[in-house]
This record gives C-alpha cells, structure tokens and sequence, in this order.
C-alpha cells in the first residue's frame, strides 16, 4: 500500500511540474518587434515612440484629454518650475 500511494505521489509531483506550452498565435508582422528594435530612431529622425505619439490616432477626443491632462498635471508644472529655477540658478553663478 506505501508503494501505491508513493507512486501516485510521484506521478503527481512529476505531472505538476510539467510546464504547460503557450498557445502559437498567428501575430502579423507589423506586430513583432525585437526588443532592441525598441527604441530605435525612425527614418525621420526622431525616436521612437515620439512624444505626441497619441496624434497618429486622429482622435480629437483623445487629444483633448491629453491636453487636459497636461494643463492640470501639478506635478509637470512643479518640474517645469524646478527647471526654471534651476536655469536661473546657473545663470546667476
């Protein structure tokens, strides 16, 4: 009976550790991108992703609230202030 029940221990344990394989997925190839491609500059010389990324929507809506965003976001203000101030440091040293 201790083997039995040792064996069907074992079984168990090896079946629980038996990875289970992701499912293929058929991905266009406009969706794959190696993780060095990341970051990369474009051909219009910027990087990419640019920094008004959400224009190529064409989405007034989104844009609004974007700009909404941007307008009330307390802490982009208090950093462009700290720059300000940080120019106008230097400056006066």
């Amino acid at each position: 009976m201790k083997k039995f029940g040792a064996s069907v221990s074992m079984l168990v344990l090896l079946a629980a550790c038996a990875a289970p394989q992701p499912p293929k997925v058929n991905v266009p190839a406009q969706f794959i991108m190696a993780p060095d491609e990341m970051a990369t500059v474009d051909m219009a010389g910027g990087v990419w992703p640019s920094a008004t990324w959400w224009t190529s929507f064409e989405n007034s809506e989104l844009s609004a609230l974007i700009d909404t965003a941007a307008a009330n976001n307390r802490n982009l203000k208090a950093a462009a202030a700290r720059i300000l101030q940080a120019e106008a440091q230097a400056k006066s040293a």
